[in-house]
């Protein structure tokens, strides 16, 4: 890379970077002070050598316009023969006058270009390289945007990087293809459903069915399959309503969240700059925490990237704080957690899901003088069971143990203030940590820790996905800041969310379909076959515009695939209709027995539906005043 000069009188003027044909050095000032540069040979002799001289060349101000009488300045966008010397498009007045350049070759860069400031295209001769000689811009990203059209990439192949090395004897290739054919088989592979939010329409999402032929492909022997594909364009262009997704309250669309996110994102531009202990600690992330801290009545908090990592890192962060620490985990603990013991190396012992007996058989015979803390969930959110906090509380009081509870499935959505079970059962004091998240029920993104501050000071010391995670961008610590400070004062998301998921349940159920029975807000419907998850997912994305992500392996044991139904507020009765009518068709459609016989005639009295086909009528009632946030 060369820097280009302009003389203008006896002024030298540094104005722009061109990539220059005599050289392949890569510094610049390494180049006007040798002797490969013809042009300043020739022109600028006392230039070369004087990097005083050079350096003061060096500014911004300096590269307003590009050399007008530099002939090589484009010289890689020359349009000569083969033999003959470089040849600057925009100067082709002045080409018998250029000296030939030895050993240089006129790129092959094919057809023109069109000028950012043009309407039709350049000329062919202009070339069709990153710079333009009429509007001195680079305008290969211009016309990437304009000409969206990219050459297929290279597949990669393990077979060829086997057939690099000296010996191979093992076929990656076919190994990794043997896996994926194993989860397509099963039923387990996933495919993402590409669905683009819509700001200020949640729950729809617009979106494309252009992965549905895949992963309806995927699924063999089912008639139903075809037609779905069918109907695939018809719909490509739809809107959806999603009925699975982690947003639990609509936050994600709230005004005042976007708003923060906006005015955080104009003072302090869009990345954090590092980690938390290099440049990365923000006024926003301070406020953050300070919420945090107000929300379950904890001296401190600290924010992490997310809450696996905030779980996964504290925990093994906890094992350096607390040599010889036991962990006490239940055995329904999210991925998250699992990581964080396993990779803490240290001891832990699990006890049956919620069985509080069995946890304290297990207390009971560990060390009583080693360290001990008990690690488990508010709200698991696969099940949608609820932990006994206060029992485990006794326990842990009784054997001298600290406790971790991750609330992630439950702050914002329990509680007076939003803070969870621990909030709505009144004994967030009697818990020794609690981590959270902001992508859930808060509606951003992220994950935090809160308890007592000397403890927090010293996990975010040692603990490593801590120290070596650039933090939060500013927009996002804002605009969590936000929806906590709302939710802790206002419980009226609360309680519509709490109404649409009542509603649902007792349509669900009184249409027999195999809801499980939970205390929260989440609602299983058992599936038990990861095929027929996939197959009924499709049917209700490619028939009913319904979005539901089958919930399979590894997420759940095998033989427990389900759909995990989570109602928000914004809801209407008219989308809770057509959930439960869809699936009532498929299931019948399919040969699916459901538990109850089928009666006609339930309707809302809040809203205009088709036929409802579901018996005890009676027992399902719309709560008044339920309409869309």
């Amino acid at each position: 890379q060369g820097e280009v000069l302009a003389l203008v009188g006896s002024e030298v003027k540094l104005m722009a970077v061109a990539k220059c044909p005599f050289t392949k050095m890569s510094n610049g000032l390494t180049l006007f002070m040798s002797n490969a540069c013809p042009y300043l040979r020739s022109q600028a002799p006392k230039l070369q050598g004087n990097p005083n001289l050079i350096r003061s060349l060096h500014q911004p101000a300096m590269k307003e316009m590009f050399v007008e009488t530099c002939p090589f300045a484009h010289t890689l966008m020359a349009d000569a023969g083969e033999d003959g010397p470089p040849v600057c498009p925009m100067r082709r007045g002045r080409a018998a006058a250029l000296p030939a350049v030895e050993g240089l070759k006129r790129p092959a860069w094919g057809a023109g270009h069109l000028h950012p400031d043009a309407k039709v295209a350049a000329p062919a001769e202009h070339g069709a390289g990153p710079y333009c000689p009429k509007c001195v811009h680079l305008v290969d990203a211009k016309e990437r945007r304009a000409n969206p059209a990219r050459p297929a990439l290279p597949r990669y192949s393990f077979e060829g990087v086997a057939a690099r090395r000296k010996t191979s004897g093992y076929s990656y290739e076919a190994q990794v293809n043997k896996t994926l054919g194993e989860l397509k088989e099963s039923g387990q592979y996933r495919v993402f459903r590409h669905l683009k939010r819509e700001r200020g329409n949640f729950p729809r999402a617009a979106g494309s069915l252009e992965d549905l032929e895949r992963g309806a492909r995927d699924t063999a022997g089912a008639a139903t399959v075809a037609e779905a594909e069918a109907e695939q364009a018809a719909a490509a262009k739809d809107s959806y309503t999603v009925w699975c997704s982690n947003d639990y309250l609509g936050m994600g669309q709230h005004p005042k969240v976007l708003e923060a996110m906006h005015q955080a994102l104009e003072e302090s531009g869009a990345g954090s700059g590092g980690t938390r202990n290099i440049a990365g600690s923000h006024p926003y992330h301070q406020q953050l925490e300070e919420e945090l801290a107000l929300l379950h009545e904890k001296e401190a908090a600290l924010i992490y990237g997310s809450c696996y990592v905030a779980n996964d890192s504290t925990l093994q962060a906890i094992a350096k704080v607390l040599p010889g620490v036991i962990f006490f985990s239940d055995a329904g603990n999210h991925a998250s957690i699992i990581a964080g013991i396993r990779n803490s190396r240290a001891e832990k012992h699990i006890f049956r899901h919620n069985d509080t007996a069995h946890l304290e058989e297990l207390l009971r015979q560990a060390d009583p003088a080693a360290p001990k803390v008990i690690v488990f969930e508010s709200v698991y959110s696969m099940e949608g069971t609820i932990g006994p906090i206060g029992e485990i509380c006794d326990l842990a009081d009784r054997y001298n143990c600290l406790t971790f509870l991750d609330e992630v499935h439950a702050v914002g959505l329990y509680g007076e203030h939003g803070g969870g079970i621990t909030d709505r059962d009144g004994i967030a004091d009697r818990v020794d940590m609690i981590s959270g998240t902001f992508g859930k029920a808060f509606g951003v993104y992220g994950g935090y820790v809160v308890g007592r501050s000397n403890l927090l000071d010293a996990i975010r010391s040692v603990s490593a996905g801590f120290i070596f995670t650039t933090s939060l961008p500013p927009a996002i610590a804002a605009g969590a800041a936000a929806s906590v400070a709302h939710l802790r004062c206002s419980n009226v998301e609360r309680g519509q969310h709490e109404e649409r998921v009542d509603y649902t349940r007792a349509l669900l159920t009184a249409a027999g379909l195999p809801v499980v029975d939970t205390p929260s807000h989440i609602i299983p419907v058992h599936i038990g076959d990861a095929v027929r998850c996939k197959l009924i997912s499709d049917l209700l994305l490619s028939r009913y515009k319904i979005y539901i992500q089958p919930i399979n392996y590894p997420t759940v044991p095998v033989g427990q695939e389900r759909f995990r139904l989570t109602p928000s507020p914004c809801h209407t009765v008219e989308m809770i209709h057509e959930l439960v009518e869809a699936l009532v068709d498929i299931w019948d459609e399919l040969g699916i027995s459901r538990e109850s016989p089928c009666l006609d005639g339930l309707v809302s009295p809040a809203a205009t539906h088709r036929d409802m086909r579901s018996p005890d009528v009676a027992s399902v009632t719309h709560p008044a005043g339920f309409q869309a946030v």
